[in-house]
């Protein structure tokens, strides 16, 4: 199943036989302007996206890189950018600061929790299996010393969400951040702005290539 996700759609189509209307399509200047605003504008909507999510949910921007992608079909003149939703690995949020009464990410505070390698190659931020908010532990494992569910704490918005896996006699949880109310709401906002942006950019793309590489 593929994993859970939401489109910003570019239907460039109607922008080029609107702005293109007078002009030889076929003509190599029309192409080659064609092709640039498309490469430009699927850059400029994926960085708009990467900044809106990171500015509203104070994760890394490079830490979002694996959650938006774009893709484009030159022949039939519509693309569109991806944005992944699932939970986000804490550590790839920010830097991960431990304390000793847990991690410090990206604004916010995971309680008992610890930044260190476990499983794979790479450090990740676990904690102990508990009974609480994003928690897939449903036993009695877990409670704190005071007959408690361990508790996290945010120092934004958005909630934290862990998955399961075992560890010896101590099963683990990898804490990770909840994206998906934000992307869409970057999503909704931004839906628009990719048409309206590609016709922008291919009329100056066709002002430069009949008046100035034409030449």
């Amino acid at each position: 199943m593929s994993a859970p996700g939401v489109n910003i759609e570019i239907n460039a189509a109607d922008v080029v036989r609107d702005i293109t209307l007078g002009l030889d399509r076929a003509s190599p200047e029309v192409e080659k302007a064609i092709n640039r605003a498309v490469d430009k504008t699927m850059k400029w909507l994926s960085r708009q996206v990467t900044r809106d999510i990171a500015k509203n949910t104070g994760i890394a921007q490079k830490g979002l890189k694996t959650r938006i992608h774009s893709r484009f079909n030159k022949r039939n003149l519509f693309g569109y950018v991806w944005i992944g939703l699932n939970p986000l690995p804490a550590e790839l949020a920010g830097k991960p600061v431990q304390t000793n009464k847990g991690v410090n990410v990206a604004g916010r505070f995971f309680e008992h929790a610890f930044f260190k390698r476990v499983y794979g190659t790479e450090p990740a931020v676990y904690r102990r299996k508990y009974i609480g908010p994003g928690s897939q532990n449903k036993s009695e494992e877990g409670l704190s010393g005071h007959g408690r569910p361990m508790q996290w704490h945010s120092k934004s918005s958005g909630a934290a969400y862990s998955t399961h896996s075992p560890y010896g006699r101590f099963p683990l949880e990898r804490i990770k951040i909840d994206i998906a109310e934000q992307g869409t709401i970057t999503a909704q906002a931004l839906q628009r702005a990719g048409t309206e942006r590609f016709r922008t950019v291919l009329q100056q793309e066709l002002n430069y290539a009949i008046n100035v590489e034409k030449k």
